[in-house]
């Protein structure tokens, strides 16, 4: 029972999102509009986040499944990505202390360029 409404609170949650789009052509000053939109998208978080709760940890993996940008880099591809990350931070560091070093030199005892 507690997965079903679960389940029903997750679908309920894209409802606030469908009226966002309304805001905008009420009859609203700007702050009104702004807090608005603001109590729609939290409230619809929140009950999104309340019904996963509910519907447990198999509908957040289920969920996962329908994004393919949830899934897991393959092994060899997050090796690989990671020696490019360092190759380039140890290229910015290169170019970082080369960079102080003459800036460095260029200043006299009196501490001015």
């Amino acid at each position: 029972m507690k997965a079903k409404i679960g389940y029903w609170l997750i679908l309920c949650s894209f409802l606030p999102w469908a009226g966002l789009p309304v805001v905008p052509l009420l009859d609203l000053s700007g702050a009104q509009m702004a807090t608005a939109s603001t109590v729609l998208v939290v409230s619809a978080e929140g009950i999104f986040y309340l019904g996963l709760l509910l519907a447990g940890r198999q509908a957040w993996e289920k969920i996962k499944t329908y994004f393919p940008w949830h899934k897991a880099p393959e092994p060899e591809r997050s090796a690989e990505l990671a020696a490019q990350s360092g190759a380039q931070n140890q290229h910015h560091d290169d170019v970082h202390s080369s960079a102080v070093q003459s800036s460095a030199a260029s200043v006299d005892e009196g501490g001015r360029k």
